[in-house]
């Protein structure tokens, strides 16, 4: 059964890869998404098979090529059109077979560049809440569309959050699950775990997927914005948050020190409602001008009755 299986997985590796090798009798390519249909089985954590089986199998192959083909990079062809991320080209190349278990591990790998797991941030977190996105600007901070497309760089400096792109839809649902049951029982550190847990107390309500999605963040195939809150928070269901090694600590603690600081929810909200359109500041100065006016008649009618006194 292991040796069918694989058979038809670098099979299906090889004809996504090669055109020459489609025929019309193939019904999982020349079907329409088919391969959509393929994919979620292939990406269950219960049915992986050990890369070095697909490895030593596709060994087999002739190409008549002197150069020997590469597993990951057929993988990774393969999942292109299916994954909805992207991430850094250099990542591709410094993946070996030989130390990849299965697809779901090729991809947390993915998802995992080396800096990001083998860095040393993280921390313990002095408090479990933190404000939803909404929260955080009411109290003046600036959201922004991280560059790159490593999913794990969130910064906050300055009052500016920059979270990168997050694409929503039922592919990245299926993948992220599978990810998170992989790292919960055979990974150190749980560096996805961390992040749907830090995106699912940023997102508590739709509203905060429309401010998201309005500075670019969040792009959903899947409909409105009430799907994409329900499904991040969704997410977070059954993942393990461990406050003594939390890979966003930092960023997780100067929010909340920044939104707890009075001046910066005191200036936030005469921006936001004395100051946000043309209109609105015409008016205020306006409003100014009346006001030092009339101190200053007030002040000239005090001084003339002083006078004639």
């Amino acid at each position: 059964m292991v040796l069918v299986d694989a058979a038809f997985v670098v099979e299906a590796l090889l004809r996504n890869r090669f055109n020459e090798l489609e025929d019309e009798r193939n019904r999982a390519f020349n079907k329409p998404w088919m391969l959509q249909a393929v994919f979620p089985d292939l990406w269950l954590l219960e049915n992986q098979l050990p890369f070095f089986i697909l490895d030593d199998l596709l060994v087999t192959v002739s190409t008549g090529d002197t150069e020997r083909l590469s597993l990951t990079k057929l993988s990774y062809n393969f999942f292109f059109g299916l994954l909805d991320f992207e991430f850094e080209p250099h990542i591709l190349e410094n993946k070996n077979s030989s130390k990849i278990l299965h697809f779901v591990d090729f991809v947390r790998k993915l998802y995992v560049p080396t800096s990001c797991k083998n860095s040393s941030a993280g921390g313990k977190l002095k408090s479990l809440t933190l404000p939803s996105v909404s929260e955080l600007y009411q109290c003046g901070v600036k959201i922004k569309l991280r560059s790159g497309n490593n999913l794990l760089d969130i910064r906050f400096s300055k009052g500016v959050l920059e979270i990168p792109k997050v694409i929503v839809s039922s592919m990245a649902e299926i993948t992220t699950r599978n990810i998170l049951a992989f790292e919960q029982r055979h990974c150190r550190e749980s560096r996805v775990n961390d992040l749907v847990v830090i995106m699912n107390r940023l997102v508590s309500s739709p509203k905060d997927v429309d401010l998201l999605v309005k500075h670019g963040i969040v792009e959903s195939k899947l409909g409105g914005n009430i799907e994409v809150s329900s499904i991040i928070n969704k997410l977070a269901d059954g993942v393990v948050m461990k406050p003594y090694d939390f890979y966003f600590a930092d960023v997780w603690e100067e929010l909340n020190i920044y939104s707890r600081t009075p001046w910066n929810t005191w200036r936030a909200n005469l921006k936001q409602n004395y100051f946000n359109t043309p209109w609105a500041i015409v008016s205020v100065i306006a409003a100014s001008l009346l006001i030092i006016l009339n101190i200053i008649q007030a002040v000239c009618s005090v001084l003339s009755v002083t006078n004639g006194k």
